[in-house]
């Protein structure tokens, strides 16, 4: 007997299940990665938008962009505790609860105090690798530049604290993010395979 399982999501993602075996999801993840030995500053920011530093009180509002951004993507069929806003926060805790976790080199923008997009960043101990974690920008704050803002003011700030190269994963799945990406400058690096 197989079950399937259906994501609400405006793009159908159906998932069979065997019951009898163990589930599997084989999902080709990307490894990218940029050299920082020449990096671009970050245009400013549209009119009306402000960026600040990473704060604990804030986590609210970093969850809330995570699901936003989220809700209706491919990477739910990995991650899909992001089609919660509760699973959203979670995430965010978690990665923030990292040892490598770089509040420095991470952001969240506002438009009127509202919270539009975040990037959250990493660094592994005694590594010259910076590593971006998650870059999220609410659907209808997307194609003004506020992504490249973020992934620049990063890259930057790696560069500032002595890192050399800078790295991410992300599913392969994901076309959109992977061209932002690769018009930034990372390239693809390494292939491996979630289960």
């Amino acid at each position: 007997m197989v079950s399937t399982i259906a994501i609400n999501t405006p793009i159908r993602i159906n998932v069979k299940i065997d019951p009898f075996s163990r589930p599997l999801i084989k999902i080709l993840r990307l490894t990218m990665y940029k050299n920082l030995n020449s990096v671009n500053a970050p245009r400013p920011l549209p009119i009306g938008y402000d960026i600040e530093p990473w704060s604990v009180d804030r986590m609210r509002e970093y969850g809330f962009v995570l699901k936003q951004a989220y809700s209706y993507t491919t990477d739910l069929v990995v991650y899909p505790e992001l089609n919660s806003f509760e699973g959203s926060q979670s995430m965010v805790e978690e990665w923030t609860d990292l040892d490598g976790f770089l509040d420095s080199a991470s952001f969240l923008v506002t438009k009127n105090n509202e919270p539009v997009a975040m990037i959250l960043s990493t660094r592994t101990p005694a590594s010259v690798f910076g590593q971006i974690f998650v870059v999220a920008v609410s659907p209808r704050y997307r194609r003004l530049g506020i992504g490249r803002h973020l992934v620049q003011r990063v890259l930057v700030r790696f560069q500032d604290i002595g890192l050399k190269h800078a790295t991410l994963f992300l599913n392969s799945s994901n076309r959109r993010a992977f061209k932002f990406f690769y018009n930034v400058g990372f390239n693809v690096d390494g292939k491996a395979i979630y289960k």
